[in-house]
């Protein structure tokens, strides 16, 4: 098929399209059917059918709208990738990418430990994605006075419950007896680990309420390698549920995600229990470097208590027990590709400031769901898997599971950046002034 054959043949499909006799996701695979004789391989046609979709969809929404679409129309990003020998796209009815300022902080130094064992110790540029004007200055100027901030992962492992309905609370009782036993949760174990390279069934806890005790929530919990791993979870959790259906053939499986997961919400039960890495932050900031900021540690003390706890509990907060560790959430993650509604669970984080005896100022966050990844979702991207490369984190790190582990630490790090320079700036009655200046103001 030559060139201009393949552009009547887009000339037509525009056109049925616009009449409605095409759907806009139908798109990429209608050009691809139609037109992948004529390249030299299957993966060059799938690609340039992606590129053509996106076109296509442009046009659509300019036909329909009026909008004419000058900005998320110019780009050679494209939907189209294989995966697992599959084609697919990124995202359904792509007509482009979206753009948003970026830029980095540091150097920020960070320590991670796990098991009283120290994983690295790095220096990091760390990319940062927002239209906050002053947001990046903000944590720049944090990685500066913070110093070396030693991480802890205290607990590793993604998180799935289903809603589970029985007979009755008797039928209920057989079901979580059999799950709690060892032999019994091995057979679930080895089902939903046949699913996947990498994903570990650690342990399950089974929670229900007083008044439906016949309707269960396993929680599953999952080590997922270095994928941030819901799509794992799922798929193991649902593989977990077939063993019980088949042990207990009076269930009724009625959510494979039963919310107390809890998925992209802020919970009591994440916060307690963790749900991806727990992490622990700590830094020790010396009273000459309090000094030079013109501060003192017990003036933070006494702002982080009022502000951060007493403040935040008195508006009634799940979690939000911090200045704003959504903002150096929200950035990092989408500078490197991450799920950015799970911003709203990763940025339960309780800051700490307690001043010494010397001067000093023990200072540290601790985040109890970083739910991130290095491989899958969109961590392949151009920008973001560039942004996991200056972090030296793109893809499976060895062993499996490290590159996810560095990245929650230095995500964790740069929200205890951001945390200690929020407060500063309070202590420094800045906070006015500063947004002002940075947005242009004065």
């Amino acid at each position: 098929m030559e060139k201009s054959i393949i552009n009547l043949t887009l000339h037509d499909i525009k056109n049925s399209l616009r009449k409605g006799e095409i759907k806009p996701y139908e798109l990429e695979s209608e050009i691809f059917s139609r037109t992948k004789s004529s390249y030299s391989s299957e993966d060059e046609a799938w690609l340039e059918s992606c590129n053509y979709a996106q076109k296509l969809r442009s046009d659509f929404l300019t036909f329909k709208t009026g909008v004419k679409l000058e900005h998320t129309a110019d780009s050679n990003f494209s939907s189209g990738i294989k995966r697992k020998g599959k084609y697919v796209t990124r995202i359904e009815n792509m007509y482009g990418p979206s753009k948003i300022p970026q830029g980095f902080a540091g150097p920020l130094e960070v320590t991670g430990f796990e098991n009283n064992k120290e994983l690295f110790f790095g220096s990091y540029r760390v990319p940062l994605a927002t239209n906050e004007a002053g947001l990046i200055a903000s944590i720049n100027r944090g990685c500066k006075y913070v110093g070396n901030v030693k991480t802890f992962i205290t607990k590793d492992g993604m998180t799935r419950a289903p809603a589970i309905e029985c007979p009755n609370k008797e039928y209920a009782d057989r079901v979580i007896e059999w799950m709690q036993d060892k032999e019994d949760f091995q057979l679930m174990k080895e089902e939903a680990e046949k699913t996947t390279s990498y994903g570990k069934l650690l342990d399950v806890e089974v929670i229900r309420g007083d008044d439906y005790p016949n309707v269960i929530y396993p929680r599953f919990r999952i080590f997922t390698g270095d994928a941030m791993g819901m799509n794992i979870v799922t798929i193991m959790a649902e593989k977990a549920c077939n063993v019980l259906e088949e042990q207990f053939p009076e269930i009724d499986v009625l959510a494979l995600s039963g919310n107390l997961c809890s998925d992209k919400k802020q919970t009591r039960i994440n916060k307690e229990k963790g749900r991806g890495l727990s992490i622990k932050t700590y830094a020790t900031i010396s009273k000459e470097i309090l000094e030079h900021g013109r501060i003192n540690a017990k003036r933070i003390e006494k702002i982080n208590y009022h502000k951060n706890v007493r403040g935040s509990n008195l508006a009634g907060t799940i979690g939000g027990y911090n200045g704003h560790a959504a903002n150096a959430i929200a950035a990092t993650f989408a500078a490197n590709g991450q799920d950015l509604a799970q911003i709203v669970e990763s940025s339960t984080c309780t800051t700490h400031a307690k001043a010494l005896e010397n001067g000093d100022l023990e200072f540290g966050c601790d985040l109890p769901c970083i739910e991130v990844g290095t491989v899958g979702g969109g961590t392949d991207t151009p920008t973001a898997a560039e942004s996991l490369k200056i972090l030296g984190v793109y893809g499976s790190g060895n062993p499996v599971g490290s590159n996810r582990k560095k990245l929650g630490c230095i995500v964790a790090a740069t929200v205890t950046a951001a945390e200690y320079n929020i407060l500063m700036t309070e202590a420094r009655k800045e906070l006015a002034k500063t947004h002002a200046k940075l947005t242009g103001r004065i």
